[in-house]
């Protein structure tokens, strides 16, 4: 972030430029799932933004592959659209507005979620999607359920679906935090 100024109603956030860039789901479109190596590369540097906003008190609440800026020479990445942000609770939040297919199961059951760890959940799913090209979970039944199948994943490292499972899990406070990740 460059710098930041308040309007009436909004905070707006001068982002760096970041030339060719072109948003994660355009470039797995284009390019289909990735090796792991990259997965990994990619899922870090998104996981230090997180974690960065986190230890400052911010909760983006929107991760997504549409979130995420990719320079597609270098993999450098940039997670954008703070519109969703909050400010980091230690308390459940209310009030969720962003894409449904990307709500964690605690939504749907108990109409309420921790920041934290709904950041986490969406990095799941952004990990999940890198891997197998496609969401973990298609609709609120299966996010409900949280049953999470690997189709391209079975031929990835066992740290890779244990990492997913961890940060799929159905309770949401036996997820890790973004530190742990």
């Amino acid at each position: 972030m460059l710098g930041w100024f308040r309007e009436d109603d909004a905070y707006a956030l001068v982002m760096e430029f970041i030339p060719h860039a072109i948003d994660l789901l355009k470039f797995l479109d284009e390019q289909g799932p990735f090796p792991e190596d990259t997965c990994r590369d990619i899922f870090h540097q998104v996981a230090e933004t997180i974690l960065h906003c986190h230890k400052n008190g911010i909760v983006h609440r929107d991760i997504k592959p549409q979130n995420v800026l990719i320079n597609p020479d270098t993999h450098e990445v940039k997670v954008i659209d703070f519109g969703c942000a909050t400010s980091l609770k230690d308390v459940p939040e209310l009030l969720l507005a962003r894409t449904s297919i990307y709500y964690p199961p605690e939504w749907y059951t108990e109409e309420s979620y921790y920041g934290g760890r709904l950041d986490v959940w969406c990095l799941g799913v952004l990990l999940y999607t890198l891997v197998e090209g496609q969401l973990p979970l298609q609709d609120e039944d299966e996010i409900v359920k949280c049953k999470v199948h690997h189709i391209r994943g079975k031929t990835f490292s066992k740290s890779y679906r244990n990492l997913v499972k961890l940060l799929l899990h159905k309770d949401q406070h036996k997820r890790p935090s973004v530190e742990d990740i």
